[in-house]
């Protein structure tokens, strides 16, 4: 089930919430089901607050597309 869709390169979304766990992340081609992206086994963990960010170029072998996760303690 998608978390995010129909973002563009450059884009950004809205923040939403995920439970604590590993997540198998996908990204595709916008518009079409091209798989542009995998990144198995992403875990993000309890009271952290994470911007994934995409970068790289696709297709790429000097700077391919890669995600940077940066996290930050939650406020409770």
């Amino acid at each position: 089930i998608p978390v995010i869709s129909d973002i563009s390169y450059g884009g950004a979304t809205d923040g939403g919430e995920l439970a604590a766990g590993t997540y198998d992340m996908t990204a595709t081609q916008a518009g079409t089901t091209t798989v542009a992206l995998e990144v198995p086994g992403v875990t993000l963990e309890a009271g952290q607050v994470y911007t994934l960010v995409i970068i790289g170029d696709p297709g790429s072998t000097e700077q391919p597309l890669s995600v940077v996760p940066v996290s930050v303690p939650a406020d409770e």
